[in-house]
């Protein structure tokens, strides 16, 4: 589109009504309208179709933008790498209760069978985060259409 020197004069030059322009300003120039309905989003260039209709996402600018911490996760066991504990026995076979010594934790009542044994819990299983900063410097513009 070409603008003619006399067309400047006439408030938005030679756009025809229905253009939409993103203007570095508070309110939309003479003879064009501020589009509100799109609010605290960013702008994305792309090759394909754009304009009305076009977009995505579900989260405000603003809202990512002040964000200070991952999302908090509990892990599973699942999601534990695996892992083996080893316990070893600290008395000998036959030194049980039975024979007049000290209990074995793998002896069960002195009688020679092996329990299986666990080691102590650890951890809380308590939730855990990661801090990030998305804090990107960023300039307000406002999106207008010609009338």
């Amino acid at each position: 589109m070409f603008i003619t020197p006399g067309s400047r004069a006439k408030g938005g030059g030679g756009f025809p009504p229905g253009t939409a322009m993103l203007f570095w300003q508070a309110s939309a120039p003479l003879g064009w309208t501020k589009i509100t309905t799109q609010n605290d989003k960013l702008l994305r260039v792309v090759s394909g179709a754009g304009g009305v209709g076009g977009g995505g996402g579900s989260n405000a600018f603003s809202s990512v933008n002040a964000q200070t911490v991952v999302g908090s996760s509990t892990l599973s066991s699942a999601q534990l790498a695996a892992h083996t504990h080893t316990m070893s026995a600290y008395e000998s076979a036959g030194s049980g209760p039975s024979s007049g010594g000290s209990a074995n934790p793998l002896l069960l009542a002195g009688q020679g069978v092996y329990a299986a044994p666990a080691t102590d819990s650890a951890g809380s299983g308590s939730s855990h985060n990661h801090t990030i900063s998305f804090s990107i410097l960023y300039i307000d513009l406002i999106l207008a259409s010609k009338n």
